[in-house]
């Protein structure tokens, strides 16, 4: 049977977590790892599913709230799932939450926490340090990465072979030929060049014989892994303007920081071809969204491809709505949920600390 490969991760974690509480635990006294989680959660039954197949004698307790941190509490590992602002129906912020359980004598012996996101930009950092014993953050990067590669894939494919097009005519039962073209010799745009925009990167070139431009915010070398693989533009508002301005296809791959907010506003929308197609994979936050879907009913960018927006979710109303399936691909941030079966995924198995923050 197969497993996500959340559930992989999740399952080494139990076991350096029980192994990290076993080393100084309390004698004769349960290790406790918490699970911030709202309530009915999807990844609730996960978690729990990974820790019992991890076969480790710790245990997991959910909690929703600070309050409910039992007192005396030794538990020296946490997990949190993240609902920052209380985006889901009903449930509370977990990130306000777990600011509260880090406050001083709450969890005296916490030493450890993991977060199910891949971004750690939301975190309190501050307090990890602060807290004594300090914390080390670990997190689930690189878990989703071929998983949204794969997306940005699809969201080039999409337009490039005319898939809203082939939709159309066969609902309407029509045979009619149409023009398609090749990925082979376009240029791919990645804005972003963390873990996600590397996978891109390669699976672009290698797999379908694109040229890649990249453009990072802190650097205007390649990262090592595609070095080879991606011309590099400066970090600054030039190269951003000439990659845009070259670029058949944009991918963006970024995490939410103050200088990635609407990085790609309507000045920036405006240096596209008009037949470029735009992707993120990364934060909703980078792309302005209203500019956005202006650009799209204009006719003054050819497409979008988007597993996360500004605001999730998206509101009534919201003019993406109205642009339609046959400009826009849009997916409710569901890429990084995937069930895999790939052996490759046995990597993601190994111990986390080299992922540790601090």
């Amino acid at each position: 049977m197969s497993r996500s490969s959340g559930e992989k991760m999740l399952q080494s974690l139990a076991l350096h977590m029980h192994a990290a509480s076993a080393s100084s635990a309390v004698a004769d006294e349960p290790d406790v790892v918490l699970a911030l989680v709202p309530s009915g959660h999807r990844s609730l039954p996960i978690l729990q599913a990974a820790f019992a197949s991890a076969a480790v004698p710790s245990k997991l307790l959910q909690i929703q709230t600070a309050a409910d941190i039992p007192s005396p509490c030794n538990a020296r590992g946490m997990v949190v799932v993240h609902n920052q602002g209380g985006t889901l129906a009903g449930t509370l912020d977990t990130d306000a939450e777990l600011r509260l359980a880090l406050e001083p004598g709450v969890l005296p012996s916490l030493e450890w926490v993991h977060t199910m996101s891949a971004g750690v930009d939301h975190l309190p950092h501050e307090l990890f340090a602060q807290h004594a014993p300090p914390i080390t953050l670990t997190h689930n990067q690189g878990v989703s990465d071929q998983s949204l590669a794969e997306f940005a894939i699809l969201g080039l494919l999409y337009f490039s072979k005319q898939v809203p097009l082939m939709t159309a005519q066969y609902n309407a039962e029509e045979w009619a030929g149409f023009q398609t073209r090749e990925l082979r010799g376009a240029t791919l745009g990645v804005i972003g060049l963390g873990s996600i925009g590397c996978e891109v990167v390669r699976a672009a070139v290698h797999g379908f014989g694109m040229s890649a431009m990249g453009y990072r915010r802190s650097s205007a070398v390649a990262p090592p892994t595609v070095e080879e693989l991606v011309t590099m533009v400066p970090p600054d508002a030039t190269g951003l303007a000439a990659l845009l301005s070259a670029s058949d296809f944009v991918v963006m791959a970024l995490p939410h920081t103050a200088g990635t907010v609407h990085l790609l506003g309507a000045e920036q929308l405006a240096l596209l071809k008009p037949s470029a197609v735009v992707v993120n994979i990364g934060r909703g936050s980078s792309i302005d969204a209203l500019a956005l879907a202006a650009a799209l009913e204009s006719g003054a960018l050819r497409g979008a491809a988007l597993d996360v927006v500004e605001t999730e979710p998206l509101e009534d109303g919201h003019p993406l709505w109205a642009v339609g399936s046959e400009k826009l691909l849009l997916s409710p941030h569901t890429m990084d949920k995937c069930v895999c079966t790939h052996p490759t995924l046995r990597r993601l198995a190994r111990p986390l600390l080299p992922h540790a923050v601090f």
